[in-house]
């Protein structure tokens, strides 16, 4: 009879420890699979703002000379008294 039990034991646990097995690489496939998301979200934020740290000044210079050249001497500060008087 205590061999009959150790085995029915013994397959219960095969039985458990194949379930385990799948339940794991089900695991492992989602953390791989999520890594990779990860990986395209950082790609998509990150790289933008890279770029723009090289086109944004320069485009800033591009719009600002005009607006500059409207200001007069103010040298890139709108001084609205100074524009006010030249009015006059």
């Amino acid at each position: 009879m205590d061999e009959q039990k150790i085995e029915n034991l013994l397959i219960e646990n095969i039985r458990y420890s194949r379930e385990i097995l799948a339940d794991t690489k089900k695991i492992k496939h989602y953390m791989f699979v999520r890594m990779i998301i990860n990986i395209i979200f950082i790609t998509l934020t990150v790289v933008p703002i890279i770029l723009a740290l090289f086109w944004l000044p320069s485009a800033i210079r591009s719009v600002m000379g005009p607006i500059s050249a409207v200001g007069g001497d103010s040298m890139g500060t709108l001084d609205l008294l100074k524009q006010l008087q030249q009015l006059k």
